[in-house]
């Protein structure tokens, strides 16, 4: 038997600390009810592009505390309902431009503890964005462009580097 064959029916899956080290792109097929995915706390390094494309009624997933370097564009792209997104304790670098380009609902997004360097000023163009965390990384380029075109003006986003507060709208950085 495989891990995921008892979980088929339910909506929430927890491998946490399961010791996995790669996921076959068909392995959710059959768990479209799934509302949330902890995968937290395991030796994931990269995952494909459509490794989460049948997951339709996602809001949660959790990816923190793995070893992942890269993701694909396209990894988020079918995750219409995705609200919470947690990415921390993770080795990324970089971050492809369009990666939350279709996350509409996401309002929660986690980036500390990584290795990224530098952001496209695009990257959370259009998010509805009430947190966004990025403490702890190496971001070189600290453009104020990064948040410009979040749609949503009222969010917490740390970065150690940087303090803004407009209007009502509040970039928050925590400056040491």
């Amino acid at each position: 038997m495989k891990w995921y064959e008892d979980v088929e029916f339910r909506k929430h899956v927890d491998l946490t600390r399961k010791n996995i080290d790669s996921i076959n792109n068909d392995v959710f097929n059959e768990l479209v009810l799934m509302d949330r995915l902890d995968l937290n706390e395991n030796n994931l390094i990269t995952l494909s592009g459509s490794v989460f494309s049948d997951l339709f009624s996602l809001q949660t997933l959790n990816l923190a505390n793995n070893q992942l370097k890269v993701l694909p564009e396209i990894v988020f792209f079918d995750l219409n309902d995705l609200t919470f997104l947690y990415l921390q304790k993770n080795k990324l670098e970089t971050l492809p431009e369009k990666i939350f380009s279709e996350l509409k609902n996401l309002i929660y997004l986690d980036l500390r503890d990584n290795h990224l360097t530098s952001l496209s000023k695009d990257v959370f163009s259009g998010l509805y964005l009430n947190r966004l965390f990025l403490d702890n990384n190496n971001l070189i380029e600290r453009q104020k462009t990064y948040f410009r075109n979040l749609i949503k003006k009222r969010f917490w986003v740390q970065d150690n580097h940087i303090f803004e507060r407009t209007g009502y709208t509040n970039f928050i950085f925590h400056i040491h």
